[in-house]
């Protein structure tokens, strides 16, 4: 008899709202005195060209660079279709005084002060922007990693350092070699050039709230995974199971969670624990009951965290990325009856076990550890990328999926998906009543839950 239950995860068509967002929105005001109303439009026309009505801003906002600059003229004015008509029966429009709804602006370091960078931040497939002293490399979610013919000169590096140093009011020398600026969707790095021997070095990690991945797109081409394994993922949320994404840097694991939390339920509450805010859980799904943490290593840390998460009473916990000490309460909130999603390092779902047993530290009970891990976290999922040398196209698809088990005194790690193919292996009993209590009957099928 299985100590464990699971459940198999399906792609829910009916509910995929894909946020592909490719450029800071922009928002175009009412010119006339007349403002518009949400009956005065149509929003499901205006949908399909990448904008959305705003009523009670009487604004637009268009969600991407090449969008906007298709619609916009010259003048900065976006014309609008409304459903009124004049005295011949033809429909009115308006024209409507567009600019960006979100900024990239720290404090007193506005847009334009990123310079030859500002394209590379407004482009949502790029995902990195790195400068080593002498080139410009570029990290996108399509294009892969390559190297920028933009070129930065010392006066706009220097010019750069200055201004993050005045927006963190900390000083930027040999003595203090490192400066970090934040905002919600940024974090900005520069390393000064007494330790960095190539000359200045300028880090830009982006972490926009939108799934920069089409997933239902790959899906339905068969690149990201088969239908079945999609359901097998959507309902193991749908049936409540504690699930580990893992992977190598940089292959996607955070953006398949966000992915995932299209199955949680509206009303099951979800904590949120990151030091850099980049599930943005609240923005994507902002119809459900949602905390969300941001840690540090002093005063709030993610052992912090999770304790301070229990009395909350949380359905879901979204761990960011398990890294070291803090997943040891992780586990003791599962074994509560919270839920996890979660990320963290290796290449083979089979060593998640151990790797969690690493990153505890010295264990006085070992052994008893370990079974916990078999018995409490349920999925585990593998993510996978390679580069096309002549494209440089990515390709990203799940190569592993397992789950694990406690049966009869025995730990198993049961492989359901391997090299990214269906094994023909099956749920155990356990994870079947999970599934059927759940309302799944079969968990490689979509199974659509109200």
């Amino acid at each position: 008899m299985s100590d464990k239950n699971l459940t198999n995860p399906n792609v829910e068509t009916e509910q995929q709202n894909e946020v592909m967002n490719t450029e800071a929105p922009v928002i175009a005001e009412i010119e006339d005195e007349e403002a518009l109303t949400l009956a005065d439009v149509d929003a499901q026309a205006l949908g399909t060209l990448g904008v959305e009505f705003d009523a009670d801003e009487g604004v637009v906002l268009i969600d991407d660079e090449e969008t906007f600059t298709g619609l916009v003229d010259e003048n900065g004015m976006f014309e609008i279709e409304t459903k009124k008509k004049d005295a011949q029966g033809n429909k009115i429009k308006k024209k409507v005084k567009a600019r960006r709804k979100h900024d990239y602006s720290i404090g007193i370091m506005k847009e334009e002060n990123y310079g030859p960078l500002l394209p590379f931040i407004r482009d949502i497939n790029v995902t990195d922007i790195n400068w080593n002293g002498s080139q410009l490399w570029i990290d996108d979610i399509t294009k892969g990693r390559y190297l920028s013919e933009v070129k930065l000169d010392k006066d706009f590096v220097d010019t750069f350092a200055t201004r993050v140093s005045n927006v963190v009011s900390k000083g930027f020398n040999k003595y203090s070699a490192r400066l970090e600026a934040e905002t919600e969707e940024l974090r900005i790095t520069v390393i000064h050039e007494s330790v960095s021997h190539t000359g200045k070095a300028i880090s830009i990690r982006k972490t926009p709230a939108v799934k920069r991945i089409n997933f239902m797109e790959s899906i339905r081409n068969g690149e990201y995974c088969s239908v079945e394994v999609a359901n097998i993922m959507s309902n193991a949320v749908k049936a409540h199971n504690n699930i580990i994404v893992v992977g190598l840097p940089g292959v996607g694991k955070t953006e398949l969670v966000k992915f995932l939390t299209n199955y949680i339920r509206d009303y099951e509450r979800v904590i949120t624990i990151e030091d850099t805010l980049e599930l943005h859980y609240k923005d994507i799904n902002p119809e459900k009951d949602a905390l969300e943490f941001k840690v540090n290593d002093t005063t709030f840390t993610y052992s912090d965290a999770i304790k301070a998460s229990l009395r909350l009473l949380p359905q879901w916990i979204l761990l960011s990325e398990a890294r070291s000490v803090e997943v040891k309460y992780l586990l003791e909130s599962v074994s509560t009856g919270a839920k996890c999603l979660t990320t963290l390092h290796t290449d083979d779902v089979q060593k998640i076990p151990e790797r969690i047993l690493n990153m505890m530290g010295q264990l006085e009970d070992r052994e008893s550890v370990k079974n916990n891990i078999y018995t409490f976290f349920d999925i585990g999922i593998l993510i996978d990328k390679a580069q096309d040398e002549k494209t440089g196209k990515i390709t990203r698809w799940v190569s592993q999926i397992c789950y694990f088990d406690r049966e009869n005194d025995e730990n198993k790690c049961v492989m359901l998906v391997d090299d990214g193919k269906l094994t023909g292996e099956t749920f155990s009993d356990y994870y079947m009543k999970k599934f059927n209590k759940a309302g799944i009957a079969d968990p490689f099928k979509y199974t659509y839950i109200d």
